[in-house]
């Protein structure tokens, strides 16, 4: 260009982007929890949570989750997905540049008019350029929401990872409860057996009546019915596991067929402040980018009131039987902007206005929904704790009764129906506190969930 102000003021629209520059939002968050179960808040940060199932103390639990981490097929469709933002944000950023083709043609044709009725071969060979100048930052902006869009599928994979841990480790969970409920139920059965046989013994005596007798058949009875119920919660939960692995049902027999307990000890929870929580939760993170996306398609939306500005070159050489052959060279370039369109730019403008207001919304109920999330673990797994620690007493007092009674019966003191019963006070006591222990497990598991 011959005029030094002209190149400058081309120089100044290349760096030019219409539209709006992402800005983080503000969000007001509260300086500590509000669940008062015991915990320390620490600004110094809290200790790592990569791998949380190690605080369980399960090997077998262990190796699911890592299994699951690499095979499971959600994460896989979400790892397909990350790889297809990425290609798409390839494409984008290949609008920045020129497209170079190389080109190649030959031609045979006959033109009376100039040449006699000659026949002219041609032959041509080159290399072809266009280049649209993004003057006004339409591709940039593309380019932009679309690594922001890369940045999203990032985070929503790591959420979905988050998830599938944690629900390998619920399903785990409710196997070994199924598991332990079904070896106390079975001990309870032999004792109620054991008891019904010394009523219809005592009731052949005319010691106990019909009544008596009757209810110790259906007590029976009724432990009896909860076996089926037991195993097929054993299968849901063995198959639940499976589908998370990518195995097919009954694969995971053998690995799960060892009663292993569980047995985290976590009386404290050293937590950071809700902002650096929440800031590090994938699902609040996906929601940023996906904020970040929608801001960036405002410019994109915004470039179309502006001229469209395209340059194309050709270079090769040339060669026919008519002209001698030599090197020849095409320049051109065209420009366009939209005068009446009857607003379908203004709409595509306010179309992108109403989904970043979307966004920024969701943003904000993503950050809501993450401090309900934790604050609900927390309490949860605070009264879990106290539930157990309260029939964990109940238990060890039926325990404590029911060895008096043993000694009273050995003494004479007391009858072997009166055991009996003890006895089954104790394995339902015993039940109580098994499912109330998986309970809490459960929500400590949920709070590593909430936790991110």
């Amino acid at each position: 260009m011959r005029d030094p102000f002209l190149l400058i003021f081309f120089i100044g629209l290349v760096g030019c982007s219409v539209g709006p520059d992402y800005k983080p939002p503000h969000i007001s968050l509260p300086d500590k929890w509000h669940s008062d179960w015991k915990q320390e808040t620490s600004n110094d940060g809290m200790t790592a949570f990569d791998s949380w199932w190690k605080a369980f103390e399960d090997p077998v639990l262990e190796g699911l989750v890592e299994e699951g981490s690499l095979e499971n097929l959600d994460l896989k469709m979400a790892v397909a997905r990350l790889e297809e933002s990425r290609a798409l944000k390839s494409g984008a950023s290949g609008a920045l540049y020129p497209d170079i083709q190389s080109t190649t043609s030959a031609g045979r044709s006959k033109q009376g008019f100039i040449t006699g009725n000659r026949k002219v071969t041609s032959f041509e060979a080159g290399f072809d350029a266009s280049w649209e100048l993004d003057l006004f930052g339409k591709n940039y902006r593309q380019w932009e929401g679309e690594a922001a869009f890369e940045g999203q599928r990032f985070y929503e994979l790591e959420d979905v990872l988050v998830s599938v841990r944690a629900e390998i480790a619920k399903q785990y969970i409710s196997y070994r409860e199924a598991q332990k409920q079904l070896k106390i139920t079975q001990r309870a059965i032999k004792a109620q057996k054991k008891l019904l046989d010394l009523l219809e013994s005592l009731q052949e005596a005319g010691v106990v009546s019909n009544v008596e007798l009757s209810e110790g058949r259906a007590l029976y009875t009724d432990y009896q019915s909860r076996v089926p119920v037991l195993n097929s919660d054993l299968k849901r939960a063995q198959y639940a596991l499976e589908v998370l692995l990518g195995r097919n049902p009954g694969s995971l027999s053998e690995v799960l067929e060892d009663e292993l307990p569980i047995s985290p000890s976590l009386e404290r929870i050293n937590l950071d402040v809700p902002i650096r929580v929440i800031s590090r939760r994938p699902d609040v993170r996906a929601a940023e980018q996906a904020l970040k996306v929608a801001t960036a398609l405002q410019g994109v939306a915004i470039a179309d009131l502006y001229p469209n500005f395209t340059i194309a070159g050709f270079y090769g050489l040339q060669d026919s039987n008519l002209f001698p052959s030599g090197a020849i060279w095409r320049f051109a370039a065209d420009g366009a902007l939209s005068l009446f369109d009857f607003g379908r730019i203004r709409s595509k403008i306010d179309t992108a206005d109403a989904q970043k207001t979307q966004a920024l919304s969701a943003y904000e109920l993503a950050v809501l929904k993450a401090l309900e999330e934790v604050e609900n673990a927390l309490t949860a797994y605070g009264n879990s704790t106290k539930e157990k620690k309260l029939l964990r007493e109940s238990l060890k007092a039926r325990e404590q009764n029911l060895r008096l009674l043993k000694s009273k019966y050995e003494a004479g003191l007391t009858s072997f129906q009166d055991v009996l019963k003890s006895q089954l006070s104790f394995y339902e006591s015993d039940l109580a506190v098994i499912r109330t222990e998986s309970k809490q497990f459960k929500n400590l598991v949920a709070l590593y969930k909430a936790l991110g």
